[in-house]
């Protein structure tokens, strides 16, 4: 609404709106003051250093005064206990200051707070870099009785100088205009800052409708040139330092790389003719052929093809140009196909392969093939989109789409993303290089060098972790905020990145190549196709190779053809400008980029390297393959057209193919240069003698997919044991984050000093409520609150938080009381009395009392002169987080009567003293807890400690302790950072499992719940989703219990929901990792041992049902009868479930036989004869039989079966790559020759 003027950015508070009115008009206030709420920026810590040489002795800086109307707040406050009571400062609008030139000269005193403002009439309506000079030399100011004030002047060898913390912010008070429509500063002005209390006091004059706002502009990011090379240390740039060296690396071997792939991609350039083809020819076509850009889509099969026109057909031709044989990954591959007779137009294209391709390579993915015919110029496209594989098919027939016709969107979406991401994309284009591109992969890589360190020096100019202000929004869609200054930001970086790398893309297309020829590529001299024989550096060189150098003399034709769709090119030496731009766009980004990573320090250079990876990252994997995809689909979408053409160089190639071959004249050299093309065709066929391939059927159909499922099944074994391995380390490491080796060590050492101390009361020792308090006072309350140190020394009060080992108490102690309610019980023979039973959790007693478990009403002076008044008064478990628990004897609740220590130890004291004094524990009592927290350092990790005594209504106490250590905080330092990465990896790799379960369910629908592994997968996915939502829910309960303890450090925080969230997580991750681990059964289920232990319990599966269904009945029946028995009288066997626990131990030959003999010696006996009978020798003999039966099966089948073994196969290839033949690739080859036909008769 303010924003139609151009300082409407400067407003940087919220906007206040007044209307001063009586109950009839408007009325104009002659004064009006307002305080407007401000976020006062961070001071920035300084550490003095001055220049010996300069004779002021200043400490110099220098910030942005943007608007002529603000006034400018200096404080600069001085650290340590100095005598110093004022300081000088100077300030100058074009230069640093100095003692006798200045613009501005002022004394700040300590009874300002150090604060200084300058009203903006004094700043002379100077805008722009100013320049600011603190003197600390030769000053010292003390008052007087008078209170007037004297100086001194020290000597000047005393060194004056000291640390400080510096803030500069310029700020004004603006109104609304709605004449003008423009934000004034005339009308109102600043009072004071008042920096405690965030605020600013504007004083604004005749105003009836007043829109009132304020500005606080803090500089941006600026280098201090003066200081910022001392403040260089190799320990604090070290992040920055390593990430740019680093960069530098990565870059540098990239280029070695890359540069070998720019040699090869000439290869992929040319337009080479068809080794089938004949001199007497007099038609031509070209085919380009497109493979598919995803991993495993280039083939090195035998591709054959048969084209038929109109007029005639091609035969059985074969994709094959004597030199590449293979067609690879996203490349687009050009042949010039020569006929005797026109074919006319054409009508169908069938094409196949051999399968002879080994692994990956047998396959291929077709995206299409175009057929430029040269006679009629005109342009055939075959769209296909599949595999040709043994899954699918070998071969396809196609159809022609005709040229006024549109190709369907999938083709059209496909094309364009292919073009995109070859072409358009700066990253994925280093890797799938369009075909006749002059743009080199260096060359892109180069860019992208460029493209980033300008993000990063960009990124670095505007970084600000914590903004000092809230920008007003000038766009807000939803929960998308745009503010004037995002938009600014984000124009300026985008130009300051986008034009200089876009200028190096266009210097490096439009820049003319030099010609290559064979000679300087390969070799020192040459003459015509063959290369001087003398050179010993080549010598060995194969044909093989010296075709290929013949390949590259059409390349660097094609190379100046691809460049010719530019009308402006520049001359070649514009290359080495371009390079220029390359070294200036890289080392000097990195250069300021240090320099501000040395002006920051450690901390926050490492949190822009953060902030800034993580924006790179997400920019190159989300966002630009984003925009791509949608940029392409809109494409395929609207533009319906089809732009299909060959390149312009066609017919300029075929022509220079038909002048090799001696043209149509008829002369000696058209006859020598037939002649040596028949040689060159015959060499070709003695180094490479093939003849075209058909397609695969019958019996070597059959036998090329048996191959080729052993070759699935090895490597999607292969794929899935490394992918499960990757998966068990990951939940391995997130296990062992969460439960870290010496928790254990901290659970027996509070064992040690609070359940078993030798010389205090004992916690199991407690048998009465006096037990319980002497344990309290003799040995919780001197463990907890330390007093004194080794010495005997009073402790500070910020050191009594710790306990004797050094363990931080959060907060206090409490102990919680479980009562159960007082009832009237009907006793024969002795009548109506009052009784107390047992607790229960839905019928536990939950009424106030006073203090002695008094009823209402209570004495008024009773809160007053007593410490526990609140004790006595029930508070629920939705009020104090409480969770029920679990103890020896039964269940309790959340909630109780609460009686809360204090940190202080007399407090605390008086506390147990007063609850012990007015019988807090009674008849009624059937348990009290005592809980508190505790936190060590040293290895991050919070103990949780709960102490519970029962007291049951039969008498007696029972004791129940756990101390559970966990870690709130588990993505502390380097460990913490790796379980953080690990994390992330977990949900990314869950989420690509969830993604193939869907796939696999929609495939198999119901069959899918019929085959166990694919449940099993089901399964390990539910429980992986539970783990994180338990994860989040523990990290939501940790965030808010701490900031909880942080509100008030004296209350007791509880964190048994963070324990009860952390227990299922780690449940849920124990639960993961077993499953993970089983699942390696799957992985290695071709393993042909290892199948037939699957295959055992498969077959005896349903026996084992049933006969478990019996053991469970005869199990249980024995537990009920043990129970009956001796449940009166041995702990192991008084409830259900001891006696499960006693009874399948002694199934495993671990009896205790001589308790129960000592208990009822007759029963006993026959008791576990019966017992060791029935269950042991005839229940587990069976389940041995039905075992062995299935065993004698499964054997049986594997003699008979088929011996496809994955080790088996595993090892046949090793062997046979070990086993390689003895003759050399050349002698096969002319073996091969002198079996094969002569083919240079054609």
């Amino acid at each position: 609404m303010y924003d139609n003027d151009g300082t409407s950015s400067l407003i940087t508070s919220s906007v206040l709106r007044l209307d001063v009115k009586t109950a009839e008009q408007r009325v104009t206030a002659k004064h009006i003051t307002f305080e407007q709420k401000v976020i006062t920026p961070k001071p920035i810590h300084i550490t003095p250093h001055v220049d010996q040489e300069d004779a002021s002795q200043f400490m110099y800086h220098k910030f942005l005064y943007q608007k002529s109307t603000d006034s400018v707040c200096v404080v600069v406050q001085p650290l340590g206990n100095q005598d110093l009571k004022s300081y000088l400062i100077y300030i100058k609008f074009s230069e640093p200051p100095s003692l006798i030139d200045y613009d501005l000269k002022f004394r700040v005193f300590e009874n300002t707070n150090w604060q200084a403002c300058i009203d903006s009439h004094r700043m002379k309506g100077h805008t722009g870099v100013t320049y600011l000079a603190i003197s600390f030399q030769g000053i010292s100011v003390s008052k007087t009785d008078t209170g007037s004030l004297q100086r001194n002047i020290s000597e000047p060898e005393e060194d004056k100088t000291f640390d400080y913390n510096i803030t500069i912010a310029t700020m004004g008070c603006l109104t609304w205009e709605e004449e003008k429509s423009q934000w004034n500063a005339k009308k109102c002005q600043l009072i004071d800052w008042l920096r405690e209390d965030v605020k600013i006091v504007c004083l604004c004059q005749g105003l009836a409708d007043m829109v009132f706002g304020n500005s606080f502009f803090v500089a941006p990011n600026a280098i201090d040139f003066s200081t910022v090379f001392l403040k260089f240390s190799p320990l604090n740039q070290a992040a920055v330092l390593g990430t740019l060296a680093g960069l530098f690396t990565i870059y540098i071997i990239s280029v070695i790389f890359l540069a070998r792939l720019d040699r090869k991609d000439k290869l992929k350039w040319v337009i080479t003719p068809l080794r089938d083809n004949y001199i007497t020819d007099q038609n031509f076509y070209v085919i380009r052929v497109f493979t598919g850009m995803r991993r495993g889509d280039g083939t090195r099969s035998r591709v054959a093809f048969h084209l038929s026109g109109e007029y005639d057909i091609s035969g059985n031709r074969e994709l094959f140009d004597g030199i590449r044989e293979e067609f690879s990954t996203g490349s687009v591959m050009s042949f010039i196909m020569s006929t005797y007779k026109d074919l006319g137009d054409l009508q169908s294209l069938h094409i196949w392969h051999d399968n002879s391709g080994n692994g990956n390579f047998a396959s291929w993915y077709l995206n299409q093939v175009d057929v430029y015919d040269l006679q009629r110029q005109n342009t055939y496209s075959f769209p296909f989109e599949t595999w040709l594989s043994i899954e699918t098919c070998l071969e396809a027939k196609l159809s022609p789409v005709p040229t006024n016709q549109p190709l369907d969107l999938e083709s059209r979406f496909f094309g364009n993303l292919r073009h995109r991401l070859s072409e358009g994309h700066m990253f994925i284009s280093i890797v799938y290089r369009p075909a006749m591109s002059v743009f080199t992969r260096v060359q892109r890589a180069s860019c992208a060098l460029v493209f980033i360190m300008l993000n990063v020096l960009a990124n670095a100019l505007y970084f600000n972790p914590e903004p000092n202000y809230q920008t007003p929004a000038l766009i807000q869609i939803g929960p998308f905020r745009f503010t004037s200054q995002q938009i600014y930001i984000s124009i300026v970086c985008a130009l300051f990145t986008t034009i200089p790398v876009c200028f190096l893309i266009e210097l490096f297309k439009r820049t003319k190549r030099k010609q290559e020829t064979t000679g300087n590529i390969r070799c020192s001299c040459c003459l015509q196709s063959h290369c001087c024989q003398h050179s010993a550096k080549y010598q060995y060189r194969t044909n093989e190779k010296v075709q290929n150098e013949q390949l590259l003399n059409l390349a660097s034709f094609l190379m100046e053809s691809a460049q010719s769709e530019y009308s402006l090119l520049l001359p070649h030496g514009f290359i080495y400008i371009a390079w220029f731009v390359v070294a200036g766009g890289t080392i000097t980004p990195a250069f300021f980029v240090l320099l501000y990573s040395m002006e920051w320090g450690k901390q926050k250079s490492e949190e822009w390297l953060t902030t800034l990876t993580m924006s790179l990252l997400e920019s190159i994997l989300l966002i630009d393959p984003f925009v791509v995809i949608c940029i392409s689909l809109i494409l395929a979408v609207i533009l319906r057209s089809r732009t299909l053409r060959m390149e312009s160089s066609a017919t300029k190639t075929v022509a220079k193919y038909r002048q090799s071959l001696g043209g149509d004249e008829n002369t000696v050299s058209s006859s020598l240069t037939v002649l040596k093309s028949i040689v060159t065709e015959f060499k070709s066929f003695e180094l490479k003698p093939r003849n075209v391939s058909t397609p695969v059927q019958g019996d070597n159909l059959k036998q090329a997919q048996e191959k080729h499922r052993q070759y699935i099944n090895f490597h999607r074994s292969l794929k899935d044991i490394k992918l499960n391995l990757v998966f068990i380390i990951i939940v391995s490491v997130i296990c062992y984050s969460n439960r870290d080796v010496r928790s254990f060590l901290h659970h027996t050492h509070l064992g040690n000093r609070l359940v078993t101390p030798r010389h205090t009361q004992q916690f199991n020792s407690i048998k009465s409520p006096n037990d319980l308090f002497k344990w309290i006072n003799d040995t919780m309350i001197p463990y907890l609150f330390r007093e004194h140190d080794e010495y005997g020394m009073v402790l500070h009060w910020t050191e009594r938080q710790f306990t004797y080992d050094h363990h931080l108490r959060l907060g206090p102690p409490r102990l919680r009381q479980l009562r159960t309610k007082q009832v009237t019980c009907d006793i024969p023979y002795i009548d109506r009395t009052s009784c107390f039973g047992g607790y229960q959790i839905w019928n536990e007693d939950d009424e106030n009392y006073c203090i002695g478990w008094k009823n209402y009403p209570c004495s008024l002076t009773e809160a007053v002169y007593n410490v526990t008044s609140s004790a006595w008064k029930f508070q629920s478990s939705l009020g104090i987080w409480g969770l029920p628990l679990t103890g020896y004897y039964t269940t309790y609740g959340g909630g109780g009567y609460i009686a809360s220590l204090h940190v202080n130890l007399n407090y605390s004291i008086a506390t147990i003293n007063e609850l012990y004094k007015n019988l807090w524990i009674d008849r009624q009592t059937r348990a009290v807890i005592v809980e508190f927290t505790l936190y060590d350092a040293s290895t991050n990790l919070f103990v949780d400690n709960m102490f519970m005594i029962e007291f049951p209504q039969t008498g007696g106490a029972f004791t129940t302790y756990n101390t559970y250590p966990l870690r709130v905080y588990p993505h502390h330092g380097a460990a913490g950072t790796w379980t953080l990465v690990c994390e992330i990896l977990f949900v990314l790799y869950i989420t690509c499992f969830f993604i193939r379960i869907c796939l696999r369910l929609y495939r198999l629908r119901s069959e899918y719940f019929k085959i166990f592994w694919t449940v099993y997968d089901l399964v390990i996915f539910l429980v992986a989703a539970t783990a994180m939502i338990l994860f989040c829910f523990r990290l939501r309960f940790s965030f808010e219990t701490i900031k909880k303890f942080k509100q008030d450090n004296k209350l007791y925080v509880n964190f048994s929901h963070i324990v009860f969230w952390d227990q299922g997580f780690v449940l849920a991750l124990g639960v993961l990792a077993f499953l993970a681990t089983i699942r390696m059964l799957e992985v290695l289920s071709t393993l042909k041992h290892l199948k037939a232990i699957v295959d055992i319990f498969r077959k005896c599966g349903k026996d084992l049902f049933w006969y478990g269904i019996t053991f469970v009945q005869i199990f249980v029946g024995f537990c009920g009868l043990a129970l009956l028995l001796f449940g009166s009288q041995l702990e192991s066997y008084r409830n259900v479930y001891q006696c499960m626990g006693t009874l399948y131990i002694a199934m495993i030959g671990k009896s205790r036989f001589t308790e129960i003999n000592e208990t009822n010696p007759v029963l006993a006996k026959v008791f576990f004869m019966l017992y060791i009978l029935i269950v042991v020798y005839f229940f587990l003999t069976l389940f041995l039989a039905i075992l062995g039966a299935s065993i004698d099966e499964v054997v049986q089948q594997n003699r008979t079966g088929p011996d496809h073994d994955l080790i088996a196969y595993m090892i046949s290839k090793i062997k046979h790559f070990i086993n390689k033949p003895e003759l050399s690739m050349k002698k096969q080859r002319e073996r091969t020759a002198k079996t094969a036909p002569t083919s240079a008769n054609k």
